[in-house]
């Protein structure tokens, strides 16, 4: 991981998580894997929030991984989570148009999405 990445990550971590409940559902549609042509998904990624104050949970096909929640000063919330094999950034914009890019640590490789997440009801 480049000094880059680690200063921005410890960045996101320092910002102030929201006090509002956070319970959206993400829908991704657009999958890109490294240099590779980007391609249509359908992937859907819950974001929940956790008992931990300035945590929350994020719930993929295969499980949840803890990850730390934060506001910027534009509005978007900032998640960052960790697992053992990836790092794992999702931005929700004011607009819920979402990011979410996953680093993993085997090969490495990178995995970005491109989608909206929506507030449940």
């Amino acid at each position: 991981m480049t000094p880059r990445i680690i200063a921005f990550c410890l960045f996101a971590l320092l910002l102030p998580h929201t006090a509002a409940a956070l319970d959206m559902t993400c829908h991704f549609t657009v999958e890109c894997y490294e240099a590779e042509e980007c391609d249509e998904a359908d992937f859907v990624l819950d974001v929940r929030d956790s008992e931990e104050d300035g945590h929350v949970r994020l719930g993929g096909p295969v499980d949840d991984i803890r990850g730390r929640i934060g506001t910027a000063q534009s509005g978007s919330r900032v998640v960052v989570a960790r697992s053992q094999s990836s790092m794992q950034l999702l931005t929700i914009g004011p607009d819920e148009t979402a990011r979410y890019t996953l680093h993993l640590t085997d090969g490495p490789a990178m995995i970005s999405y491109t989608g909206i997440c929506e507030e449940d009801e």
